[in-house]
């Protein structure tokens, strides 16, 4: 008996043979797990685990391809859902449980694909925000990626996305933040409460209202310890330590250690070399060694871009530069 049959007799409880069964066993713990995250409404981890069953059942089989079908169509992914179709009617029989159920996905999925084909057709793609060869769309609600011909490249089937950063877009499922890749893989899990993009090769996270920074492999390289933080820039990140109504911000580099003292009551990341602080009610600006260049004496101020910086005292607004001097 091979593995997919034997998979099938394992849905319906009949006796296996004791070879190989683990793998089949762990088959069909996964499927199980998809089956209840799909019912829970978790679509994300409903494909986790549902890739997983196939890669211990080393095969696929109709009742795995009918709950593929379910999963893609319920993230608006008709391309997908069209193609597990195909792979559901290459494996059922037309007595499958599930065999009906399919058929009337068919003309629903393949109106939705010339839905969206149409969609494609009428963008206007030159006022489209192109980052890395690839623009974020949304449609119906959901976003998904296409390159400068119109075609999509990632589809639609996140709550949120954002531009790609360094190789890698964020992008949220089922109230959860994970990245992709260019191809639309999943390369760091959908696990953070929050997440920002990547930023010289680190990208923020949290979880539980704690932040800390992972790397590109997904990997934790500064622990979640901290109650705020703003990206890394110019090779240094604002960071705040104590409880959220008193504590305080530093500067930490990429291993984590402190670089500028914490001591402000609010930062933002470095630009143009000078980081904009908050000291007693009052802005300034700092370099990466901590050593004050513009005095804090701002009521407000923002950060620097390109040279300057907008500033407000004593209810003037004017622009400064590098020095602290206004801008005429």
């Amino acid at each position: 008996m091979n593995k997919v049959l034997l998979f099938m007799c394992l849905l319906g409880n009949c006796i296996q043979p004791t070879y190989a069964q683990s793998d089949e066993v762990m088959a069909k713990s996964y499927f199980l797990k998809a089956q209840q995250a799909y019912s829970e409404g978790n679509t994300a981890t409903a494909m986790t685990n549902l890739d997983k069953t196939v890669e211990y059942l080393k095969g696929t089989n109709a009742k795995i391809e009918s709950l593929y079908v379910k999963i893609w169509v319920a993230n608006n992914n008709y391309l997908n859902a069209k193609k597990h179709l195909n792979n559901y009617f290459d494996n059922a029989e037309e007595n499958h449980s599930d065999y009906m159920e399919m058929l009337a996905f068919v003309a629903d999925v393949n109106s939705e694909i010339e839905a969206e084909k149409t969609f494609l057709k009428n963008l206007d793609i030159e006022k489209l925000n192109f980052t890395e060869n690839l623009a974020r769309v949304k449609y119906k609600d959901k976003y998904g990626f296409i390159d400068k011909a119109g075609s999509t490249i990632i589809p639609f089937k996140f709550d949120k996305a954002w531009s790609f950063s360094e190789g890698l877009a964020l992008v949220m499922l089922d109230h959860k933040f994970g990245f992709i890749d260019k191809m639309g893989q999943t390369v760091i899990p959908f696990e953070y409460d929050v997440a920002w993009s990547f930023s010289e090769g680190l990208a923020q996270v949290l979880i539980d209202y704690k932040s800390g920074f992972i790397n590109k492999n997904g990997k934790l390289v500064i622990p979640i310890k901290y109650n705020d933080a703003d990206s890394f820039s110019e090779g240094l990140a604002p960071v705040k330590l104590g409880n959220l109504s008193d504590g305080t911000y530093g500067f930490i580099d990429k291993t984590g250690k402190t670089v500028i003292p914490f001591k402000y009551k609010s930062a933002r990341s470095f630009t143009d070399g000078l980081a904009l602080v908050q000291l007693e009610g009052k802005w300034g600006y700092l370099n990466n060694t901590g050593q004050i260049i513009i005095p804090i004496k701002f009521d407000y101020a923002w950060s620097f871009s390109e040279g300057k910086a907008k500033v407000e005292l004593n209810d003037r607004v004017f622009y400064i530069d590098k020095t602290g001097n206004e801008i005429k």
